[in-house]
């Protein structure tokens, strides 16, 4: 009998630790053309995490786009949510000064933290 409660303790923590890293959406955005959504959001155990109120743009996050197909055309991180605004243009999409987009040529690069090397996504 106790051989199976630690299993079932152990197959509790482990499903808890596969849903706190799963990602929760923040906020989804279609471009004008109708063509491509940017998808923001955040791990989910940053809910669990003690902030002041009214601070959740605060949290780390990622942004990702999509095709009308879903597929999946670059993700970038950001290190606060409310700077995961995404502006489009008529062949790609940026976030200010985090990285861009561009469509036609099929890439994506953001820069590092201190902003000396290009990552492609």
């Amino acid at each position: 009998m106790f051989k199976y409660a630690i299993i079932f303790l152990l197959v509790i923590v482990l499903c808890g630790c596969f849903l706190a890293f799963d990602r929760i959406v923040y906020s989804k955005e279609i471009d004008p053309t109708g063509n491509y959504t940017a998808i923001v959001s955040y791990e989910a155990y940053l809910s669990f995490v003690a902030m002041s109120p009214g601070s959740s743009g605060d949290k780390a996050g990622f942004v990702k786009i999509i095709n009308n197909n879903g597929d999946n055309l670059g993700e970038m991180p950001v290190e606060m949510l409310q700077l995961s605004r995404v502006m489009w243009s008529k062949n790609g999409a940026r976030v200010p000064m985090i990285g861009e987009w561009d469509f036609k040529k099929g890439t994506c690069y953001y820069w590092s933290k201190d902003g000396s090397t290009k990552i492609l996504c």
